[in-house]
């Protein structure tokens, strides 16, 4: 398996144009989202001044295919602090989506506050491999997307968010009471993404990211 740096690799065309290449290893039956940002991301850092990106928002505008596509990025405003890029992605002449990216430099102060407690959870170690079950893959087939995903997760909640009467239950049980509607849209536990790790560039580091926040979007909203 190649790395997500070669993975989202852009390569310069012309002054702020660049060429990227949509593999199928990221198909789940089309290309997914968050690996074209991650493309887009690179397209704007391999523009920008700064040396880490700060937010994105996307808007996806046509269904991509895989092979060859263009990217644009203009450099909105940029001064020693802060930066703004635009960037679009097209495959033939047909927008695929565009992108508003804030990048800055390292060494900037900036609030340390932990947001949120820490969970009670288990860590990864301890918890078996989430195996995709059978009923899954009949629905959605057996995607490339899924191999470059690892899932860890936990099963029976506790706390204010726990879907009630899972303890326990028998493999028979559970697959029947999942389908029950449930309270709210939550699940809990941990998801790595091997091809993207080890990365010291927060430019890569920030597309890993983007695509596992992209991937736990669909479970939590399907579950219940």
């Amino acid at each position: 398996m190649t790395s997500l740096e070669q993975q989202t690799a852009v390569k310069q065309i012309a002054d702020g144009k660049y060429q990227g290449n949509i593999l199928e290893d990221w198909k789940m039956w089309v290309p997914v989202g968050g690996y074209l940002t991650s493309i887009a991301l690179r397209a704007a850092q391999a523009s920008s001044t700064m040396v880490r990106p700060l937010s994105i928002s996307c808007h996806y505008l046509n269904e991509a295919t895989f092979g060859p596509c263009e990217l644009d990025v203009e450099i909105l405003r940029s001064t020693d602090r802060y930066e703004s890029l635009l960037v679009r992605m097209t495959q033939d002449g047909k927008d695929i989506l565009v992108c508003l990216v804030s990048a800055a430099p390292s060494g900037l102060l900036g609030p340390e506050i932990t947001w949120h407690e820490k969970p009670d959870s288990p860590a990864p170690e301890e918890l078996e491999q989430t195996i995709l079950d059978q009923d899954v893959i009949d629905i959605m087939g057996d995607q490339p997307y899924w191999k470059n995903l690892e899932f860890r997760m936990i099963r029976g909640l506790t706390g204010s968010h726990n879907y009630p009467h899972l303890e326990g239950l028998t493999d028979e049980e559970f697959t029947e009471l999942r389908f029950t509607p449930r309270r709210d849209a939550h699940i809990r536990g941990w998801q790595r993404m091997e091809c993207g790790e080890g990365f010291t560039d927060p430019w890569v580091d920030a597309g890993r990211y983007i695509i596992i926040a992209a991937g736990l979007q669909f479970s939590v909203v399907a579950d219940p």
